[in-house]
């Protein structure tokens, strides 16, 4: 079984992109590992304003070939510029020097290069292995990203997973400790592919899985009904003509009181919580919320995830409302809120994962959900 790899590890804006990029590329060349690079960078798909593209063919004659510049439908007159190729089109020492002008006098509006080879794996159509050394324009503020993807040979029956190992661990190694690990096993889509000769089980798994997350949508209304979600609550509009009540108020207590008890572990992120528990047959069920950062309104998503595959609901706070956002509220409404998600998500839990588990088939020890 072939399984994805990927690390993602913390990158500081502290260090310019030119100096990531050098780092990148000079650990590469230093571990022995043949690469290439793919690369593009690009301006706001909006009309007017500065061009980052612009500003580098005039810095960089040599890269006006590399232009490209398409429509951006629903804008009048506007046009995506990117200057994007690989190594033969440019060498490092030009791409380095474009990456040296983020974020001030080549102020790209999103800048990528990934760097390929074959250390890190051959995996199916779409599937990205190597280095992703990214730059981007946010709201916020720049955001800079860093994942390695490595594609391993694993056997069925193994219990660990296996690391990557030679000049490809060694050079992983001086990126420090990865932020956060996924292991993603590749179930192939269409076995009569030469390309990813597997039997036809997983596929079949996964058309029977599809249709228990079609039964289980179709009947979610009822399911709500029979979950019996302890505390009524108005409707969204109702919520939003009173005006906002203060969401400044700690969610993650709530949480570990209502689920720590049905089994779930409780992880925050960045307008985000998890809550996770595995099943018996090593698959995960999820409660995901989108809390916000600034919108202050809840979001809930029940899954199971499995290798190749996630059964997903929507999770209304109360019955009677759709599963769109819903405003948090005071302590109070949060923590009715939170008890209403418990049980909703208790009852799906009892419902659907037995199926789920019998469908999909017991999961490899090492098999976790993405982050």
């Amino acid at each position: 079984m072939d399984v994805l790899i990927q690390y993602t590890y913390r990158a500081s804006k502290k260090e310019p992109f030119g100096v990531l990029l050098r780092r990148l590329h000079d650990g590469l060349v230093e571990a022995s590992l043949p690469i290439s690079y793919e690369f593009a960078f690009g301006d706001a798909p909006v009309s007017g304003g500065v061009s980052a593209v612009d500003r580098a063919v005039k810095k960089f004659p040599h890269v006006a070939p590399l232009v490209q510049t398409t429509a951006v439908p629903g804008l009048m007159g506007a046009a995506l510029k990117v200057i994007a190729g690989r190594d033969t089109d440019l060498p490092f020492a030009t791409l380095a020097e474009l990456a040296d002008g983020l974020p001030r006098s080549l102020p790209f509006h999103t800048a990528r290069v990934q760097f390929i080879g074959p250390a890190f794996g051959v995996g199916p159509a779409r599937t990205v292995t190597g280095i992703v050394a990214s730059d981007r324009w946010w709201v916020n503020g720049r955001e800079r990203g860093l994942s390695v993807s490595v594609l391993l040979d694993v056997a069925e029956s193994a219990r660990t997973l296996s690391v990557p190992e030679g000049p490809l661990s060694r050079f992983l190694a001086t990126l420090g400790k990865p932020a956060k690990t996924n292991r993603i096993p590749m179930i192939a889509t269409n076995p009569a592919s030469p390309a990813s000769a597997q039997p036809d089980e997983p596929v079949q798994a996964r058309a029977a899985l599809a249709e228990i997350t079609k039964k289980y949508r179709a009947r979610l209304g009822e399911l709500v009904s029979e979950a019996r979600m302890p505390h009524p609550l108005p409707a969204r509009i109702d919520v939003l003509k009173m005006g906002s009540l203060s969401a400044r108020h700690p969610l993650k207590p709530a949480l570990e009181q209502y689920f720590k008890p049905l089994g779930f572990s409780c992880k925050g992120g960045s307008g985000t919580f998890t809550l996770r528990r595995r099943t018996v047959a090593n698959h995960v069920v999820e409660v995901a919320l989108d809390v916000g950062t600034w919108s202050h309104m809840v979001t809930a998503h029940f899954h199971v995830h499995v290798p190749g595959y996630r059964c997903t609901l929507p999770m209304p706070v109360a019955p009677g409302l759709d599963s769109g956002q819903y405003p948090i509220g005071d302590a109070e409404r949060w923590e009715k809120i939170v008890a209403n998600l418990a049980a909703l998500g208790a009852y799906l839990d009892r419902q659907i994962v037995p199926e789920v588990d019998a469908a999909a088939g017991p999961a490899p020890e090492w098999f976790d959900a993405p982050n």
